[in-house]
C-alpha cells in the first residue's frame, strides 16, 4: 500500500476511521535477524503526540511505517 505514516497530530487526525497496518520501533527485532512484526487496526483518535489505534495509544514519533489497508 501507499505509505501514510503520520508525523504530526494533524496528519494522524486525517487518518481517523481508516484501517491501517503499521510498524512501531518496539515491533522491530534489532538483533540482526531483520524481523519485524506489523500490527493492524483502525485509527480512532489523535491527541498531542499520540494516536489511538483499535483502543490503544501509540506515540506518533515511534511509528516507523504505516500503510492504509484496502476496505
Amino acid at each position: 500500500g501507499v505509505e501514510i505514516t503520520p508525523r504530526t497530530v494533524k496528519q494522524a487526525r486525517s487518518l481517523v476511521g481508516k484501517r491501517v497496518k503499521w510498524v512501531s520501533r518496539c515491533n522491530i527485532d534489532y538483533s540482526g535477524r531483520g524481523y519485524f512484526f506489523p500490527q493492524t487496526g483502525t485509527v480512532e483518535e489523535a491527541s498531542g503526540k499520540n494516536v489511538m489505534i483499535s483502543g490503544n495509544w501509540y506515540w506518533i514519533p515511534a511509528i516507523v511505517e504505516m500503510v492504509e489497508l484496502a476496505a
